[in-house]
């Protein structure tokens, strides 16, 4: 029998990850699972060009709490065992260390489907997540045949 008892689920409150969240919420509820939500704040660097430009780690840290108090009052939640992590530092490796750090039986992602130039340039999160992690992972695409009601 499959067991999950927490599940991690990255966000970056995009329509890509509000898509996770709700496959994330849905596994729980039929699991008696917890979920945890990650935001990971990437460092920016910041040069006297960009400094005005690019939003400040402290910025990126309102907004994710202010996000997080939004999905708070998410009707998808009711139910549902959560918590929160904000985390500082590379994508990829804050989300693997939360995972194995909480001991995580799974892991669901949202996934932006870059194609082309633009993964090729900023590289896939996704894809990384897949191939390192030391659990089972689902990644969520943008569209896709909804099992999830």
């Amino acid at each position: 029998m499959i067991k999950l008892t927490k599940i991690l689920c990255p966000i970056d409150f995009t329509p890509c990850s509000e898509n996770a969240i709700r496959y994330a919420c849905e596994f729980a509820r039929t699991m008696n699972a917890e979920v945890i939500f990650l935001n990971v704040i990437e460092s920016q660097p910041y040069t006297p060009a960009t400094i005005s430009v690019i939003p400040s780690e402290f910025e990126l840290e309102q907004h994710a709490l202010n996000e997080f108090y939004r999905l708070h009052f998410k009707d998808v939640l009711r139910g549902v065992k959560s918590s929160k992590r904000i985390a500082k530092g590379e994508i990829e490796k804050m989300i693997l260390e939360v995972a194995e750090k909480e001991q995580v039986s799974f892991i669901i992602l949202g996934t932006h489907a870059r194609k082309g130039l633009a993964r090729l340039l900023s590289g896939s999160v996704a894809e990384t997540i897949v191939r390192e992690a030391n659990c089972p992972v689902m990644v969520v695409k943008m569209k896709e045949r909804d099992f999830v009601q």
